[in-house]
């Protein structure tokens, strides 16, 4: 993984192309906004973080590691693309441009899809990945956290 700040020098050329987001991804975390649409496609299951033992609900993408069962050379084929697949490649610095860092080897960058760069200047859209990216924090922890508070109880 090579996750550095976003900046015009070394990322200028990048192009982020969505269909191929998350076609490394085996396990993503559900927001409780999406999990009626993860499910349509995806066993919805729970996995014990490692550091915390707490679990966290996830939409189970593949079985074997690094391939998620939905990418395919021509992108991603399911009706719904998790959240968290879609913006694996970007993280929160909000020390750099955008107030993003990305994940260089992410396969959603490279040579197709949208431009990072318009210019000398970040693209407009990536103004709104940072906003997704708290929105989906957010919804993952609501999701946990009514899990964690959850008796059954309708």
């Amino acid at each position: 993984m090579r996750v550095r700040p976003l900046d015009l020098a070394a990322h200028g050329d990048l192009r982020f192309d969505a269909r191929k987001a998350g076609a490394l991804r085996r396990i993503v975390p559900l927001g409780m906004a999406e999990i009626v649409y993860a499910a349509a496609d995806m066993p919805i299951c729970l996995a014990k973080d490692e550091q915390t033992g707490k679990f966290d609900l996830v939409g189970l993408m593949g079985l074997v590691e690094p391939v998620s069962l939905f990418a395919f050379p021509e992108g991603f084929q399911a009706t719904y693309m998790p959240r968290a697949a879609r913006l694996s490649g970007f993280r929160l610095d909000g020390q750099s441009v955008s107030g993003l860092a990305i994940d260089r080897d992410d396969p959603a960058f490279g040579e197709s899809g949208e431009a990072l760069f318009e210019g000398q200047r970040p693209a407009p859209w990536l103004s709104n990945i940072a906003l997704e990216l708290k929105n989906l924090i957010a919804d993952i922890e609501r999701a946990l956290s009514k899990a964690a508070t959850d008796d059954g109880r309708p």
